[in-house]
């Protein structure tokens, strides 16, 4: 990236970046309080491709003190693909904490044939209402029960 450094405080600087796709974005900076004469912004580029970017510094007046042009390619996929080796350490971990295994390709067939023996575990969500518990409807039914005879008592049935 490109740098510049501005002697003037409070100058106006703005951006213009222009995506793979050919769409101008324009992009207000911020002054860094902790050094003057340096501004900023955020960006995520989320496109892979070349993009353009064109910085302008106006004064607080609107005069045009100068202005860059730079560029960048950003390929989000990259960084997967930096190292094609598989992970052994993080997937044989992954497979203890799991319940699982780590299969060389030597032994992928006769792994493959073991599916028949193997148990497999099922799990099931169930929900179950409260209503339909027989303490709960024995509890509604006693408190029913309750309610009717403290009625009968007091005079209001």
């Amino acid at each position: 990236p490109h740098r510049v450094q501005l002697a003037i405080g409070n100058a106006d600087v703005s951006l213009k970046i222009t995506s793979p796709s050919g769409e101008e974005i324009r992009l207000p900076t911020e002054q860094d309080p902790q050094k003057a004469g340096r501004y900023a912004t955020s960006f995520v580029a989320r496109e892979s491709g070349a993009y353009r970017v064109t910085a302008e510094v106006k004064t607080p007046e609107g005069d045009l003190i100068e202005q860059r042009e730079s560029g960048w390619v950003s390929e989000p996929a990259a960084e997967e693909f930096v190292n094609l080796q598989p992970n052994r350490e993080l997937l044989t971990r992954l497979a203890e904490r799991t319940g699982g295994e780590v299969i060389d390709m030597k032994e992928l067939e006769a792994f493959a044939s073991s599916f028949e023996n193997r148990a497999v575990p099922v799990s099931e969500t169930q929900t179950k209402p409260w209503w339909h518990r027989w303490w709960i409807f024995a509890a509604a039914i006693c408190l029913l029960v309750v309610e009717w005879g403290t009625r009968r008592m007091v005079g209001l049935a």
